[in-house]
Formats: structure tokens, C-alpha cells, sequence
């Protein structure tokens, strides 16, 4: 799974956990808002992470050190990850 899909897939779920919490008719007592709070919580940490990761990889990339003439396909293919 790419850096890209698991971004998705967290962000999804964080979603419906807001919702979850913002949602009246849910019937969650204090307890557990407060662990979907703490879940959500440690998905934005995961998020953030996976960011830290994307842009380390794009700063990774030595422009020139590639003499490969399909660089800015690699490039963009990176960036649609």
C-alpha cells in the first residue's frame, strides 16, 4: 500500500469518527467520546506523519544525479502517489 492509499484510508476513518462524535443520535457516553477523541487524535498524528514522509521522500530525489530523460514522469508520478 503506498504512502498515498493509507493517507486516504486515515482520512476516511478520522471522518467518520467525527462524525461519530458530532452525531447526537450516536449514544456515546463521556468514556467513550473521550477515547474516539484520543482515536482521532493519534490518526492526525499518523497523518502528519505520512506528510513528513511524502516530502522527504520528493526531497530525497536528486534532480541531478538522474540522467534519465523521463525524470519529470518519475516526478509527477511521485507527486500523484
Amino acid at each position: 500500500m503506498v504512502v498515498h492509499d493509507l493517507k486516504k484510508t486515515f482520512e476516511e476513518r478520522r471522518l467518520h469518527l467525527i462524525g461519530l462524535l458530532e452525531d447526537p443520535k450516536s449514544g456515546l457516553d463521556l468514556s467513550k467520546k473521550h477515547q474516539v477523541y484520543g482515536a482521532i487524535r493519534e490518526i492526525e498524528h499518523v497523518l502528519r506523519t505520512l506528510d513528513t514522509v511524502r516530502e522527504s521522500e520528493i526531497a530525497s530525489i536528486d534532480l541531478a544525479a538522474d540522467p534519465d530523460p523521463r525524470l519529470w514522469d518519475k516526478i509527477s508520478a511521485l507527486l500523484k502517489k
